[in-house]
């Protein structure tokens, strides 16, 4: 075990020469990938857990709870995007930016502040696989988003959501 913690020790090490934007919280593990693109500041707090190829980019700053697992997800984070602690957070698609304006005389224009909103990601919330969290989104504490949901907007807390639009299948007890 104590080997297993020496590799994983040099593992944020070496990412945090490469990549002089990211910080590393204590006993943080770094099992799979980190691709960090252009200025994108990346906070990973303490116990978060990073497996299969994560890619952030964007250039805004993304802080990631502790003792949430990233699996194989791509976060864009042209302002901020916040992930809270002990999330499940899938190979799905997190993003804060439309990338274009929207009327269509804008659209090849370079992209104006309504193209961008920060996404915020409470506390203990699992997002599943292929699902798309869209700019301005906040998905509220102990919710569940669906595979291949699209979130726009908000989840309340303590729900399973899943669809395009997102539905309520299920609400949480608060003893559950």
């Amino acid at each position: 075990m104590r080997i297993l913690r020496i590799a994983f020790l040099a593992r944020a090490a070496w990412y945090r020469i490469r990549y002089p934007r990211l910080v590393v919280g204590a006993e943080t593990m770094l099992i799979g990938r980190l691709q960090i693109r252009g200025r994108t500041r990346v906070i990973l707090k303490d116990q978060v857990r990073v497996r299969r190829t994560v890619r952030i980019t964007g250039g805004g700053t993304v802080v990631v709870g502790p003792r949430t697992l990233l699996n194989g997800c791509w976060i864009v984070a042209t302002e901020n995007v916040t992930i809270g602690g002990d999330c499940l957070i899938s190979d799905c698609g997190i993003t804060d930016s439309d990338f274009h304006n929207l009327p269509p005389a804008l659209r090849h224009a370079q992209p104006t502040d309504r193209t961008r909103s920060p996404v915020t990601i409470s506390d203990n919330v699992w997002v599943g696989l292929s699902a798309l969290v869209l700019k301005g989104s906040t998905v509220g504490k102990d919710s569940v988003v669906g595979a291949g949901s699209v979130v726009r907007g908000q989840v309340p807390p303590g729900v399973v959501v899943a669809g395009d639009p997102p539905q309520i299948l299920k609400r949480f007890k608060a003893d559950t």
